[in-house]
């Protein structure tokens, strides 16, 4: 009996060995310069972030030759019930040509609105979409929820209305399209979506802010 009972054990951690492994998605960034396209999933040898969540390349992408791009999500920021969502990054070129940088994570639950706002400085040009999609898929291009831009030389900023999430779980993704004329030319951006704070709880806040002060003059008149 015993020898049957170590011969089933051992049966069943050698079918452990050779089951299947889920295969889950991790926060994966990618830069695109013509023939050139680099793909940086978290913890890769090219990611310089080590924290989960966050992923950063540095160096260089086809004609842009200083690239410093990060992308932040859950668990870094936000969660999978409360997407939030970041890509920032300074890139700089020494001749014309386009750069496209995406960052996508998947499973997400959260189904609040999400928006998104941009800021930042070029001396080019760059827009921003930004996607939802349905199916789950790292770089899905779904339910468009952002369409930002094109601006153009100088300082910019922008900011998306709120769009119903898909039902979960669902990917989102961030896309930058840089494109820079002839010399030397930088563009640097942030780019985040998120769940809008509500009114309500904006109100709140100022309310129990007032209340703390109001409280703090009564201890002191006391």
């Amino acid at each position: 009996m015993k020898h049957l009972l170590k011969t089933l054990a051992a049966a069943a951690i050698a079918s452990a060995g050779l089951a299947p492994v889920q295969a889950w998605a991790l926060p994966t960034l990618e830069l695109s310069s013509g023939a050139t396209t680099l793909t940086i999933a978290d913890g890769d040898a090219l990611d310089s972030n080590a924290l989960a969540g966050a992923v950063t390349f540095i160096g260089t992408v086809g004609n842009f030759f200083l690239n410093v791009s990060t992308g932040a999500t859950k668990p870094t920021l936000g969660s999978a019930a409360f997407p939030d969502i970041d890509l920032n990054s300074v890139n700089s070129s020494s001749a014309a040509g386009t750069l496209t940088i995406k960052f996508s994570e998947t499973d997400y639950t959260g189904a609040s609105k999400l928006k998104s706002d941009v800021g930042g400085t070029t001396q080019g040009e760059v827009s921003f979409e930004v996607y939802a999609d349905a199916t789950n898929a790292l770089f899905g291009l779904g339910t468009q929820i952002a369409d930002l831009g094109p601006f153009n030389g100088g300082a910019f900023s922008g900011v998306s209305g709120g769009v119903n999430a898909p039902s979960a779980p669902y990917s989102l993704t961030q896309i930058a399209t840089i494109v820079h004329g002839g010399g030397q030319n930088t563009t640097s951006f942030d780019l985040q979506t998120t769940v809008p704070v509500p009114a309500t709880l904006g109100l709140l806040g100022v309310g129990l802010v007032g209340l703390g002060w109001l409280g703090r003059r009564r201890t002191a008149a006391a």
